[in-house]
């Protein structure tokens, strides 16, 4: 596909639909539409910017916008999630970490493996703890302030795979999935991760997101949600042993007693209280029912699926 003809085909929507028709449920509104497959969401401001494989788009002010190669990035690019950080937005992408001004609107530094990045395959970024860390296909890679070159941890430095997909930041600790291999923490004081052990917790090793509260993690895996104390460092058998659906989960949000996880068959909703479990899809405004992220600020939610961008108000 052309950049114009993806630029024609980025258009916003304007529907507003009142969830199952429920009073005091959520509302969805479909912000942006656009060619599969959008990844990831951010808001900075009044702006939210999007990551798909067509690149980068930014929403707002009543436009829709893409950023490609005419704005720095790599020819191809794939930008599969977005951590804003002051001016700079941080893009995980199939052709390494892309820095992007929020300034100039434009990529400022593309980081990949001549600059000691593990693999250009990224699944995640993110700055935390004084530096920013990236889940790549060949493990995790750290980029200390100031640095021009990229420190690496593989199987040789404690992590059980090297395909790492999501990192957390947890119980004064971080944490990271490897893809069929599960959890594993960083250990600051010896500079190297170490395994934790899945017996009688961890219901499914492919592990696609990792939602951090102070004590505990919130995991979207292959066979559905499951739950890990970090501060008693214990599973939740209960939750695990549920699993609140037996789809994969790539998606992972909270907001009051609500746990909101996305499937490729809808977003749900799920009251921790009383177990009473909702699923919304495109009959409810969605553009699409696969859920590729969920980001919430305690009043809205932005979704992204397959094809598109919705902002969830929360009942009150």
């Amino acid at each position: 596909m052309t950049l114009r003809a993806v630029r024609l085909a980025l258009m916003l929507a304007a529907v507003v639909v009142a969830a199952g028709c429920n009073r005091g449920g959520p509302r969805i509104r479909t912000l942006a539409t656009m060619p599969p497959v959008v990844m990831g969401a951010a808001r900075v401001n009044a702006d939210i910017w999007i990551g798909s494989w067509a690149g980068l788009t930014r929403v707002g002010g009543g436009r829709t916008e893409l950023y490609a190669e005419a704005a720095g990035l790599p020819k191809g690019v794939q930008v599969r999630s977005v951590f804003p950080q002051g001016d700079t937005l941080w893009l995980a992408t199939n052709l390494g970490v892309v820095e992007f001004s929020l300034k100039t609107a434009r990529a400022t530094k593309v980081w990949a493996s001549k600059d000691g990045l593990g693999a250009e395959s990224v699944r995640w970024v993110g700055e935390t703890r004084g530096a920013v860390w990236a889940g790549t296909i060949f493990g995790i890679s750290r980029l200390s302030p100031g640095s021009r070159r990229w420190t690496n941890y593989g199987i040789a430095q404690g992590l059980i795979q090297d395909h790492v997909y999501a990192l957390g930041d947890s119980a004064n600790a971080l944490w990271a999935s490897c893809i069929n291999g599960g959890l594993v923490r960083f250990d600051a004081g010896r500079n190297r991760w170490e395994a934790v052990a899945s017996d009688h917790g961890l219901g499914n090793k492919h592990i696609y997101a990792i939602l951090a509260t102070p004590n505990a993690l919130w995991l979207g895996t292959a066979g559905g949600v499951n739950l890990y104390h970090t501060d008693t460092r214990a599973w939740d058998a209960t939750v695990c042993d549920d699993g609140f659906t037996d789809y994969c989960v790539r998606a992972l949000a909270l907001a009051g007693d609500d746990l909101w996880f996305g499937t490729s068959y809808g977003l749900y909703r799920r009251n921790l209280k009383t177990g009473k479990q909702t699923v919304y899809t495109t009959h409810d405004g969605l553009p699409d029912d696969e859920v590729t992220s969920i980001v919430s600020d305690g009043k809205v939610l932005l979704v992204t699926t397959r094809t598109g961008l919705s902002e969830v108000t929360l009942p009150r």
